[in-house]
């Protein structure tokens, strides 16, 4: 049985490492190129990433506990989906529904995942770790290199992808997608993408004119194709702002 205490406190069956110190020069089983996700709800990364995209320029925008409250039964939908069609089983019953909106369950190459969202925005404030070795866990979002869009969201069902991206878009910078490349000479160059690509915010247009306002899906739509992703040079993996 899942309780609240067991969702929160939920480690993935294999330990998280940051991909970024997995790319140490000299080893042999280090990729040149490593794509993986990060959360964060780090207030100085999510400022950063505002500023970036220009988005305090908006005057018509939510704000963001609204934007989520918003969008939060889009995300129930695709809980549904992918206990209906993915795989995953439905263990809502069993962690505190006041706190949570939905937990799912599922095993897949002798891992254990727990995925689950609360119905509170500051929530993942309120337990940022937690919710970033459940984000993180190996294997469950994962990343590619793309010629045209930088980096993207690989090899995952549509629901599973959808929930990812509905979160960029409530909080853009909250969850990334990155991809280092490391040098032979130790330097890293990091590519992040905070905002979904713009095919998929064409796929939901109605979904999200309906909860975020048509002229704040139009700005997203245009700064996903002009801003949303940040490139950054560093001398080691260590060195990160974003």
């Amino acid at each position: 049985m899942i309780t609240s205490h067991h969702l929160l406190s939920h480690k993935p069956s294999q330990t998280f490492r940051n991909p970024a110190s997995a790319n140490t020069v000299g080893q042999h089983s280090a990729p040149f190129r490593h794509a993986y996700v990060r959360f964060s709800a780090a207030p100085t990364r999510i400022a950063a990433w505002r500023q970036h995209l220009e988005l305090d320029e908006l005057v018509t925008q939510l704000a963001p506990d609204e934007r989520y409250a918003r969008v939060l039964p889009h995300l129930v939908a695709c809980a549904r989906d992918l206990v209906r069609h993915c795989g995953w089983s439905d263990r809502t019953a069993e962690v505190d529904a006041d706190q949570m909106a939905f937990a799912l369950q599922k095993q897949s190459r002798g891992r254990t995942y727990v995925l689950a969202v609360p119905r509170s925005l500051s929530t993942f404030w309120e337990c940022e770790d937690i919710f970033a070795q459940m984000f993180q866990a190996p294997g469950l979002f994962t990343a590619a290199p793309s010629r045209s869009r930088a980096v993207i969201l690989s090899d995952l069902d549509a629901p599973l992808a959808s929930m990812f991206y509905f979160l960029q878009v409530v909080v853009p910078g909250m969850c990334l997608v990155l991809m280092d490349e490391t040098s032979r000479h130790g330097g890293v160059r990091r590519v992040a993408r905070a905002l979904p690509p713009s095919d998929w915010f064409l796929a939901h247009d109605h979904a999200l004119c309906s909860a975020l306002g048509g002229d704040y899906y139009l700005a997203l739509v245009s700064r996903s194709m002009t801003s949303g992703v940040r490139i950054q040079t560093h001398g080691s993996p260590s060195e990160d702002d974003m």
